[in-house]
């Protein structure tokens, strides 16, 4: 009896030690979860837009030439203050002046040809008011010999006088009528004369308008042979030099450039589309350069441009913002670095953006998103607002929960509502052991 005892309590010891050596053997095997986790917080949120950029003087202006010449004196060099209307370059003028002279010669002698055909006009003007008389004059003393003649033919005819004394009334009408022929002859020539020189007139009137308008042209073409600065700046660009010839095509030769204020700098930022719709005119922004990568220059948008840019396949917006550069240390042409700030909310709740991005790996907990599904159709966000899920850790194990967030920055997200406690333990990320 003692030895049948004795084989039953070894036999239950190898099924303990056995049990034993297997739990230790498949838990040694099994992974175990920890999670890092965290509390909502009240703080402010910055939201901000990052993008690129150059640096620009807030007026840029080109100066460039109009005319073809070679260049005899350049009075500037780069960095050169310069003030409107002070002398940049001049182009030798020779040909132009020429041009001028020739110009102004031709207008003369069109002035003088319309004084030639007026005073011609009013020649011919007085021989017409002159014939004009004539005529009227000859044809009352026609008149009056017609009347003679056929008196004196009718008497003759009666024998009352003598045939030769009709013949001579005859004679005298006749001579009569020939002289009023040859003074309408005579008007009808001063009246074309007239019309002629009318003529000529109008069209030395044309000629003088044509001849005025190339000496004003060739006036033109002269003064652009002295570059002139069309504003207070500073000379940063110089492409040309001394004896160099300019040719002037349909495009103005850039020669200068000048910046009218480089203590007032832009920059234009390219900014994605994707970020488009949060950027507005009269939003602050921080501008780096690696010039000086320690230093912020503090700048405002001034204006977000509809106008699109691709850049890579990708499209882009431009976003002027204007800052102060009382230093003098931004130069046109740097690339900035710019963080737009588009929202300031200040005393919100947040929570780490990274609890919105977490997934777990566990299967089991994973299954319990079926039920959040049906949960987060019930939250309804606003404007500037999205749905989010975070995993709560509960007594069972953590548990997903759908709320509604709305600004965020690099490191946090707001939390705007959903069932969601201030002392809830959120899961921001899983640590497995093995």
């Amino acid at each position: 009896m003692k030895k049948h005892l004795k084989l039953i309590i070894i036999s239950i010891t190898i099924v303990i030690i056995a049990s034993i050596g297997s739990f230790l053997f498949f838990n040694k095997n099994k992974k175990t979860i920890s999670y890092n986790m965290t509390k909502m917080e009240e703080g402010d949120i910055n939201s901000i837009v990052q993008a690129t950029g150059e640096i620009k003087p807030k007026t840029l202006v080109e100066v460039g030439c109009q005319v073809t010449g070679k260049i005899l004196k350049l009075f500037v060099d780069f960095n050169s203050v310069v003030t409107k209307g002070q002398l940049l370059a001049q182009i030798d003028p020779i040909k132009y002046q020429t041009q001028v002279t020739n110009s102004k010669v031709a207008l003369l002698t069109s002035q003088k040809q319309l004084a030639i055909a007026c005073e011609n006009r009013i020649k011919y003007e007085a021989q017409i008011s002159a014939l004009k008389n004539e005529v009227l004059r000859r044809e009352n003393i026609l008149k009056n010999k017609k009347k003679d003649y056929e008196r004196y033919k009718i008497l003759a005819d009666k024998n009352l006088v003598a045939k030769t004394d009709a013949n001579t009334y005859q004679n005298d009408y006749l001579a009569t009528e020939v002289d009023l022929k040859n003074s309408k002859e005579r008007l009808k020539e001063a009246e074309l004369n007239y019309n002629i020189q009318a003529n000529e007139i109008s069209k030395a009137k044309a000629d003088i308008i044509n001849k005025n308008a190339s000496l004003v042209n060739s006036e033109a073409d002269l003064s652009y042979t002295r570059i002139l600065s069309p504003i207070d700046g500073v000379i940063i660009s110089k492409s040309v030099e001394e004896g160099q010839t300019l040719v002037s095509t349909f495009q103005t030769s850039t020669m200068f450039k000048i910046a009218n204020d480089l203590s007032k700098m832009e920059v234009f930022a390219n900014i994605n589309e994707s970020d488009s719709g949060v950027i507005k005119k009269g939003q602050n922004a921080d501008v780096t350069v690696d010039a000086f990568p320690d230093k912020v220059f503090k700048g405002t948008i001034t204006q977000f441009r509809n106008e699109k840019i691709e850049i890579d396949k990708s499209i882009y917006y431009n976003a002027i913002i204007s800052i102060d550069n009382k230093e003098l240390l931004l130069k046109p042409g740097m690339t900035a670095q710019v963080t737009i700030i588009t929202s300031n909310k200040k005393n919100v709740f947040k929570i780490p953006i990274d609890a919105t991005r977490f997934i777990p790996t566990d299967p089991k907990i994973s299954e319990k998103l079926k039920a959040f599904r049906s949960e987060k159709n019930k939250l309804k966000p606003g404007t500037g607002e999205s749905r989010a899920l975070v995993w709560v850790m509960k007594p069972k194990g953590p548990e997903p929960v759908a709320i509604i967030t709305g600004a965020s920055d690099d490191d946090h997200i707001e939390f705007v509502k959903g069932p969601l406690k201030p002392n809830d333990q959120i899961i921001v990320k899983e640590n497995p052991n093995e």
